[in-house]
Protein backbone atom coordinates (compact mmCIF):
# COMPACT_ATOMS: atom_id res chain seq x y z
CA UNK A 1 0.00 0.00 0.00
CA UNK A 2 1.29 2.97 -1.03
CA UNK A 3 1.17 6.83 1.13
CA UNK A 4 -1.49 7.87 -1.10
CA UNK A 5 -4.00 5.25 -0.98
CA UNK A 6 -2.76 5.30 2.80
CA UNK A 7 -3.41 8.39 3.07
CA UNK A 8 -7.09 8.36 1.39
CA UNK A 9 -8.42 5.54 3.89
CA UNK A 10 -11.21 6.32 6.73
CA UNK A 11 -9.70 8.18 9.64
CA UNK A 12 -11.14 5.36 11.40
CA UNK A 13 -9.13 2.84 9.84
CA UNK A 14 -5.79 4.88 9.74
CA UNK A 15 -6.14 4.91 13.49
CA UNK A 16 -6.40 1.22 13.41
CA UNK A 17 -3.52 0.69 11.35
CA UNK A 18 -1.57 3.62 13.25
CA UNK A 19 -1.85 2.67 17.01
CA UNK A 20 -3.11 -1.20 16.70
CA UNK A 21 -0.64 -3.08 14.50
CA UNK A 22 2.34 0.02 14.70
CA UNK A 23 4.36 0.17 17.46
CA UNK A 24 6.45 3.49 18.67
CA UNK A 25 9.07 3.13 15.84
CA UNK A 26 7.29 2.20 13.74
CA UNK A 27 4.92 5.56 13.89
CA UNK A 28 8.23 7.36 13.69
CA UNK A 29 9.44 6.13 10.99
CA UNK A 30 5.88 7.20 9.94
CA UNK A 31 6.11 10.30 10.42
CA UNK A 32 9.21 10.96 8.77
CA UNK A 33 7.53 9.89 5.49
CA UNK A 34 5.60 13.42 4.90
CA UNK A 35 3.99 16.13 5.98
CA UNK A 36 0.37 14.85 5.84
CA UNK A 37 1.58 12.17 8.11
CA UNK A 38 3.63 14.25 10.67
CA UNK A 39 0.54 15.90 11.19
CA UNK A 40 -1.70 12.56 12.06
CA UNK A 41 0.49 10.46 14.12
CA UNK A 42 1.26 12.07 17.21
CA UNK A 43 4.89 11.73 18.39
CA UNK A 44 5.87 8.39 20.17
CA UNK A 45 6.59 9.07 23.76
CA UNK A 46 9.03 7.99 26.30
CA UNK A 47 6.92 4.62 27.56
CA UNK A 48 6.13 4.02 23.20
CA UNK A 49 9.91 4.07 22.51
CA UNK A 50 11.30 2.22 25.58
CA UNK A 51 8.45 -0.67 24.33
CA UNK A 52 9.77 -0.62 20.55
CA UNK A 53 13.70 -0.62 21.64
CA UNK A 54 12.79 -3.97 23.36
CA UNK A 55 10.44 -5.57 20.78
CA UNK A 56 11.07 -4.14 17.15
CA UNK A 57 13.75 -5.93 15.06
CA UNK A 58 15.27 -3.29 14.09
CA UNK A 59 15.86 -1.34 16.79
CA UNK A 60 17.70 -4.22 18.45
CA UNK A 61 19.72 -5.09 14.98
CA UNK A 62 20.39 -1.56 14.41
CA UNK A 63 21.16 -1.40 18.74
CA UNK A 64 19.03 1.79 19.52
CA UNK A 65 18.11 3.18 22.68
CA UNK A 66 16.30 5.73 24.07
CA UNK A 67 17.04 8.64 25.55
CA UNK A 68 14.30 10.26 27.58
CA UNK A 69 15.56 13.71 27.49
CA UNK A 70 15.42 14.25 23.67
CA UNK A 71 12.74 11.40 23.32
CA UNK A 72 14.51 9.59 20.47
CA UNK A 73 15.85 6.48 19.81
CA UNK A 74 19.98 6.29 19.43
CA UNK A 75 22.66 4.39 18.69
CA UNK A 76 24.41 2.93 21.79
CA UNK A 77 27.77 5.03 20.77
CA UNK A 78 25.88 8.39 22.06
CA UNK A 79 25.25 6.56 25.19
CA UNK A 80 28.06 6.08 28.20
CA UNK A 81 28.11 3.23 29.44
CA UNK A 82 26.29 2.64 32.08
CA UNK A 83 23.20 3.98 30.53
CA UNK A 84 23.32 0.65 29.22
CA UNK A 85 23.96 -1.25 31.11
CA UNK A 86 22.36 -3.62 34.62
CA UNK A 87 19.10 -1.85 35.36
CA UNK A 88 19.51 0.66 32.12
CA UNK A 89 19.73 -1.77 29.41
CA UNK A 90 17.78 -2.61 27.55
CA UNK A 91 13.96 -3.89 28.90
CA UNK A 92 15.94 -3.27 31.93
CA UNK A 93 13.82 -1.72 34.97
CA UNK A 94 15.23 2.15 35.14
CA UNK A 95 15.42 2.14 31.20
CA UNK A 96 12.97 5.24 31.31
CA UNK A 97 15.49 7.21 33.13
CA UNK A 98 18.50 6.81 30.52
CA UNK A 99 19.86 9.59 29.09
CA UNK A 100 22.59 10.16 26.03
CA UNK A 101 25.79 11.72 26.18
CA UNK A 102 24.44 14.63 24.62
CA UNK A 103 21.31 15.60 27.13
CA UNK A 104 24.03 14.49 29.76
CA UNK A 105 26.24 17.73 29.00
CA UNK A 106 23.45 19.88 28.12
CA UNK A 107 22.65 22.61 31.35
CA UNK A 108 19.21 22.87 32.30
CA UNK A 109 17.28 25.30 34.22
CA UNK A 110 14.53 24.49 36.34
CA UNK A 111 12.22 26.58 38.75
CA UNK A 112 11.55 25.29 42.25
CA UNK A 113 7.50 25.98 42.54
CA UNK A 114 7.97 26.18 46.49
CA UNK A 115 11.14 28.97 46.55
CA UNK A 116 10.46 30.34 43.33
CA UNK A 117 14.26 30.29 42.41
CA UNK A 118 16.24 29.07 38.82
CA UNK A 119 18.60 26.18 39.59
CA UNK A 120 21.53 25.20 36.74
CA UNK A 121 21.29 21.33 36.82
CA UNK A 122 24.08 19.35 34.63
CA UNK A 123 23.56 15.47 34.18
CA UNK A 124 27.59 15.75 33.63
CA UNK A 125 29.56 18.13 35.64
CA UNK A 126 33.12 19.43 34.96
CA UNK A 127 35.38 16.95 35.52
CA UNK A 128 33.17 13.60 35.26
CA UNK A 129 34.87 10.65 33.82
CA UNK A 130 32.51 8.81 31.46
CA UNK A 131 33.46 5.59 30.01
CA UNK A 132 32.05 5.83 26.22
CA UNK A 133 33.08 2.76 24.11
CA UNK A 134 35.03 1.09 26.20
CA UNK A 135 37.44 4.39 26.57
CA UNK A 136 37.68 7.00 29.37
CA UNK A 137 36.26 10.48 28.19
CA UNK A 138 36.34 13.23 30.95
CA UNK A 139 34.62 16.69 30.60
CA UNK A 140 37.62 18.75 31.15
CA UNK A 141 38.41 21.36 34.19
CA UNK A 142 40.44 23.41 31.65
CA UNK A 143 38.24 23.70 28.70
CA UNK A 144 34.84 22.30 29.71
CA UNK A 145 34.45 19.88 27.11
CA UNK A 146 33.99 16.51 26.41
CA UNK A 147 37.05 14.70 25.51
CA UNK A 148 39.54 11.74 25.75
CA UNK A 149 40.83 11.57 29.66
CA UNK A 150 44.95 12.16 29.62
CA UNK A 151 47.27 10.34 31.18
CA UNK A 152 47.34 11.77 34.60
CA UNK A 153 43.85 10.45 36.85
CA UNK A 154 44.80 13.14 39.51
CA UNK A 155 43.72 16.11 36.95
CA UNK A 156 40.39 15.27 35.33
CA UNK A 157 41.63 17.05 31.84
CA UNK A 158 41.25 15.98 28.47
CA UNK A 159 43.92 14.13 26.57
CA UNK A 160 44.85 17.60 24.30
CA UNK A 161 45.09 19.47 27.53
CA UNK A 162 46.96 17.24 29.75
CA UNK A 163 49.54 17.56 26.15
CA UNK A 164 49.79 20.89 26.37
CA UNK A 165 50.17 20.99 29.98
CA UNK A 166 52.70 18.01 30.31
CA UNK A 167 54.55 20.01 27.58
CA UNK A 168 55.11 23.44 29.53
CA UNK A 169 55.98 21.38 32.46
CA UNK A 170 58.34 19.58 31.05
CA UNK A 171 59.74 22.03 28.52
CA UNK A 172 59.72 19.42 25.80
CA UNK A 173 59.39 19.90 21.97
CA UNK A 174 56.43 18.30 20.08
CA UNK A 175 59.01 15.63 18.74
CA UNK A 176 60.80 14.97 21.84
CA UNK A 177 57.29 14.14 23.75
CA UNK A 178 56.51 12.12 20.50
CA UNK A 179 59.67 10.23 20.86
CA UNK A 180 58.68 9.77 24.75
CA UNK A 181 55.55 8.45 24.55
CA UNK A 182 56.34 6.33 21.29
CA UNK A 183 59.17 4.37 24.09
CA UNK A 184 56.83 4.52 27.00
CA UNK A 185 54.43 2.18 24.76
CA UNK A 186 57.54 -0.22 24.23
CA UNK A 187 58.45 -0.50 27.86
CA UNK A 188 54.98 -1.81 28.61
CA UNK A 189 55.22 -4.48 25.67
CA UNK A 190 58.27 -5.79 27.37
CA UNK A 191 58.30 -8.17 29.47
CA UNK A 192 57.94 -7.41 33.69
CA UNK A 193 61.71 -8.64 34.17
CA UNK A 194 62.96 -6.13 31.30
CA UNK A 195 60.99 -2.89 32.00
CA UNK A 196 63.51 -2.12 35.17
CA UNK A 197 66.71 -2.77 32.93
CA UNK A 198 64.93 -0.05 30.57
CA UNK A 199 65.72 -2.60 27.57
CA UNK A 200 64.72 -5.17 26.13
CA UNK A 201 66.03 -8.99 26.88
CA UNK A 202 68.24 -10.56 23.82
Amino acid sequence: MNESSLLKLPGELQNNIFFQHCDGLDRLILRNTCHRLRGIIPRPDVHELIEAEASNPMAVKEDLYTCYMCVRLRHRSRFAYNMVEKWKERGGEDASMRFCVDCGLMVQSLRDEKTGRTKIVHKYRVGRYIAIGGRYHVVCIKCKTLGLAGCDPSRPTCWRCWHAFEKRVTGESEREWELRELHRAERRSWPEPCRSLGQPSG
